[in-house]
C-alpha cells in the first residue's frame, strides 16, 4: 500500500476544514438554542454538544496529523491507511489490523472513564 500523495491529502485537508466549519457552526447554533430550552431537553443539548465537540476535536486531530505529515498512517503500527477508509471517515486513526487486534479499545475505555 502506498503512501497518500501531497495533492490526495490536500484533497482530505480541504474536507476536514469543511467539516470543523460545519461543526463549528452547529455547534454555536446549538449553543445559542440551548440558552432557551427547557431543563429535560438541556440534558440531551449537552449530550449533543459534547458528541459535536468530540467529533470536531477529531478534525482538528486530523488537520494537525495531515500538517505533521502523519495523516494517512495508522496511529498505532505507522502502515498507510486504506484509502476508502480514510474516504469514509477522514479522521480515522487505526488500519483495519489494529482495530481487529483492539488497539482503539484503551483509548475508548479511557474516554468512557472520563
Amino acid at each position: 500500500m502506498h503512501r497518500l500523495s501531497d495533492k490526495t491529502i490536500a484533497q482530505f485537508q480541504q474536507r476536514l476544514n469543511e467539516l470543523r466549519f460545519e461543526l463549528d457552526a452547529v455547534l454555536r447554533a446549538k449553543e445559542a438554542a440551548d440558552a432557551n430550552d427547557a431543563v429535560a431537553e438541556r440534558r440531551v443539548s449537552s449530550f449533543t454538544r459534547a458528541h459535536l465537540a468530540a467529533e470536531l476535536r477529531r478534525v482538528e486531530l486530523a488537520l494537525r496529523r495531515s500538517v505533521q505529515s502523519r495523516f494517512g498512517e495508522c496511529h498505532r503500527c505507522a502502515s498507510p491507511l486504506a484509502k476508502n477508509l480514510l474516504l469514509a471517515d477522514p479522521t480515522v486513526r487505526f488500519c483495519a489490523v489494529c482495530v481487529e487486534a483492539g488497539a482503539a479499545e484503551p483509548l475508548l475505555a479511557r474516554r468512557a472513564a472520563r
